[in-house]
């Protein structure tokens, strides 16, 4: 055989080496991204007062989990008329009990953690993690919101307030019912002439919403607003460059936990 012929038959052997050795190669690669990627889900970080909004496919199952800050009562709270308290789980191999009631007439699901040896009532140990899932066991996609609370939980007081700036959302939120004198308080200052303003929110729970100015004296009241889940108050004729205070409270609900979005505006 000619020296030319070899020459060519061993560069052809040594390019079908290389293509095979480099496809065994991105198999093995291919195959090492299907095994990192397991499919196991991270449980979902609730944060206190906060509302979040979910969607569960049939036959879907998520976990969520949140820490305790101090020792107390921490309830969740399905917001909506479909979550079944059966469907509600501690995380597996926990020692973890939960019991949950449905209130049908104001479309939730409340839910409280209990620890052994420990009524519900009794709360729950601080810096704690607590897990759970929850399982959509119906052949249909199902939609709710969650939120976590602390009880007897509320922002601001009447003698130091939480102040909003103009124009920009505050997430808030209220962990008590309308027996406990539970209501959050705020601060916010007008601009420099006498104007309308309209507070603009969205509520988990319906609330009461009054404007104070001066103080939080009753005869301090200038205006009282009940919310729906979302809408407007409006407010007229607010002198300018003066603060004005809002109190936010449950409403004729036995079990008012609510997280709610505000945010006070200029018209």
């Amino acid at each position: 055989m000619k020296k030319g012929t070899i020459g060519l038959l061993v560069l052809l052997i040594s390019l079908f080496y290389l293509i095979g050795c480099s496809g065994s190669s991105s198999d093995d690669d291919s195959d090492g991204d299907t095994t990192g990627d397991s499919g196991d889900t991270q449980a979902i970080e609730l944060t206190l007062g906060k509302a979040t909004s979910q969607t569960l496919t049939a036959g879907e199952t998520k976990s969520y989990k949140f820490t305790t800050t101090s020792a107390g009562q921490y309830p969740f709270f399905f917001f909506d008329a479909n979550t079944d308290s059966d469907s509600v789980s501690p995380k597996s191999g926990t020692d973890y009990a939960i019991g949950c009631n449905q209130y049908s007439a104001s479309d939730f699901l409340k839910c409280d953690f209990q620890e052994p040896d420990k009524s519900a009532t009794d709360g729950l140990t601080a810096n704690v993690e607590f897990e759970f899932t929850l399982t959509n066991g119906r052949t249909v996609d199902h939609v709710y919101t969650i939120a976590l609370f602390k009880k007897d939980m509320q922002e601001g007081s009447t003698s130091e307030q939480v102040e909003l700036t103009l124009d920009s959302a505050h997430e808030g939120y209220l962990g008590g019912d309308s027996l406990s004198g539970l209501s959050s308080y705020y601060k916010f200052m007008t601009s420099d002439s006498t104007s309308d303003y309209t507070l603009t929110y969205s509520t988990t729970e319906t609330l009461t919403i009054e404007l104070y100015k001066d103080n939080f004296d009753y005869n301090n009241q200038v205006s009282t607003c009940d919310s729906t889940e979302s809408g407007t108050c409006s407010f007229t004729d607010l002198s300018g460059s003066q603060y004005y205070y809002l109190e936010i409270s449950p409403s004729t609900s036995a079990l008012a936990y609510s997280a709610y979005s505000i945010t006070i505006s200029k018209d």
